[in-house]
């Protein structure tokens, strides 16, 4: 639901990995000692899977802006239609849902254990710290290189996502 007002906090692709943890954790579905293992990434992901579509899967890729730290976006979002088959014709994924490039070998296999490991144990760009050791440490917003908590209005953006979720329900009927 997030990825679908990511332009309101000014992100053009999506969220890297440990915002949308940290976001899971702030609206009450994750709590401190499942930020301790990568089980909350499986979580999150099985949120993804749970609610994405092969019509409106998500793809794991590097974002230029973010030093190239992954993030989740919507395939359908603001992508060509040529690079959507691209992806669904040449690259890895779980059930036709999320996709990521195959250049991350160290995902050994389509399977969600393994990317979650991979996400987990994965280096951020900027500093020594794995995604795991941010998510642990509650630094789940990159800013300019520096990894830390969220910011003011990341906090506001995520508390009322789920109004904004209602608002456009009630546009729908």
């Amino acid at each position: 639901m997030m990825l679908k007002y990511k332009h309101l906090l000014g992100y053009q692709y999506g969220f890297t990995i440990p915002f949308l943890i940290g976001a899971y954790k702030k609206r009450g579905f994750l709590n401190d000692v499942d930020l301790t293992s990568s089980s909350c990434i499986k979580y999150v992901l099985e949120m993804v899977l749970r609610f994405s579509s092969t019509e409106n899967p998500v793809k794991i890729f590097e974002c230029d802006t973010l030093s190239n730290e992954l993030v989740f976006q919507y395939l359908s979002t603001r992508v060509a239609p040529f690079y959507v088959q691209h992806l669904k014709d040449y690259h890895p994924n779980i059930m036709g849902k999320i996709y990521w490039n195959k250049k991350n070998a160290e995902i050994t296999n389509n399977n969600l254990d393994s990317l979650v490991e991979f996400l987990w144990n994965k280096p951020a760009k900027r500093g020594d710290k794995t995604y795991g050791d941010l998510i642990s440490n509650g630094e789940f917003s990159c800013e300019f290189g520096v990894w830390k908590d969220y910011s003011p209005h990341e906090k506001k953006f995520i508390d009322n996502i789920h109004i904004l979720e209602a608002i456009t329900n009630l546009n729908n009927l």
